[in-house]
């Protein structure tokens, strides 16, 4: 009977233990879901609402750098596939001379430079925009491309050329949608006047510039050391 006794007990407390457990896996699991739903919610209020939503991810922290970085993934993903799934009456890109490793370097890397341009030039011109609400809005800035280009991608294999205007206006629409965005972006992370945003916009250009003219004479130089540490090292080898 006592043995029983204990048993119960154990039972009755691993009992608790499973609905205990149950509970709070069903707390992550809404959580999670409310979460994805918020961020696209997000997503499709930016498309319509763009200073609301900008206002939203600085003040109440809506979004997050995880879901930025998912954004960002999926534009190099649309890209690629662009590249890759374009009619050939429109494709502009030769695949045999495409490395898709420096096309995803040239696209994150420009992302990325333009970020870190305008986080810096905003610390000089009395921007309210951390580096992680810069990060955040811009990714879904490009909403819009991610949207159409996939769509323009498709819609590129049913048009004849007599029909260039329809992929043409796609095309210019997917670009200017994310840069008007872009611009709204600078203004409202930043809490700027219209003049400070158009100053900010020339200073973030022409810090980007600069960064990848430096990086580019830093590479060149680079690549001279090792061309001449290279030929010292070949002579001394002939020599011996």
């Amino acid at each position: 009977m006592i043995v029983g006794l204990i048993l119960y007990q154990v039972w009755r407390r691993a009992q608790k233990r499973i609905l205990a457990t149950a509970f709070v896996s069903r707390i992550v699991q809404t959580s999670h879901y409310q979460r994805a739903e918020s961020d696209l919610q997000l997503m499709k209020h930016i498309l319509v609402h763009p200073l609301d939503t900008y206002q939203d991810i600085k003040h109440l922290k809506k979004s997050s750098v995880t879901i930025a970085t998912i954004i960002y993934l999926l534009v190099l993903i649309v890209s690629v596939f662009e590249v890759y799934a374009t009619g050939f009456i429109f494709s502009t890109v030769d695949l045999n001379n495409f490395h898709l490793g420096v096309f995803s370097v040239t696209l994150l890397g420009g992302i990325g430079l333009f970020i870190l341009a305008n986080y810096l030039v905003a610390t000089i011109t009395n921007g309210e925009g951390w580096l992680k609400d810069i990060y955040i809005a811009t990714a879904h800035a490009l909403v819009p491309y991610l949207i159409l280009t996939p769509i323009l991608t498709i819609v590129s294999n049913a048009l004849t050329y007599n029909e260039i205007v329809v992929y043409q206006i796609i095309d210019i629409v997917r670009y200017a949608w994310s840069a008007i965005l872009i611009v709204l972006m600078i203004k409202e992370i930043h809490n700027y006047t219209i003049g400070q945003l158009i100053k900010n916009i020339f200073l973030t250009i022409f810090t980007l510039l600069m960064i990848v003219l430096v990086g580019f004479l830093l590479y060149v130089l680079t690549a001279q050391v090792f061309n001449f540490i290279e030929g010292i090292i070949r002579e001394v080898i002939l020599r011996g």
